[in-house]
């Protein structure tokens, strides 16, 4: 049996969780990265930084995990250099997709 997350934790991950959902047979993990802008991120309070995100899109990737990503475009704090900001993050991401939403 194939399973997919689709509600995948930042703050939550890490490789020994990795590993047995994977033996447990999960094949795509998405994750709400929401922003690849730090000062978003703080004033939603997503408690978690660019770094961990950076540090989870390329574990899941290592694990070989299908590694999907969302990022909102549209929030009070849009301004061109916030979308820009996000849609480069998420380029330098070893992401298989992502889903924009605004």
């Amino acid at each position: 049996m194939k399973f997919i997350i689709t509600a995948a934790r930042v703050d939550s991950a890490e490789e020994e969780l990795f590993y047995k959902m994977k033996k447990a047979g999960v094949t795509h993990l998405q994750f709400g990265f929401e922003s690849g802008n730090q000062d978003v991120l703080d004033f939603y309070n997503k408690k978690t930084t660019l770094d961990e995100i950076r540090y989870v899109a390329n574990l899941s990737h290592k694990m070989g995990f299908f590694t999907i990503a969302r990022l909102f475009l549209g929030h009070h704090l849009k301004t061109k250099e916030n979308f820009e900001n996000t849609i480069n993050f998420a380029k330098k991401l070893p992401l298989d997709s992502v889903s924009f939403y605004h």
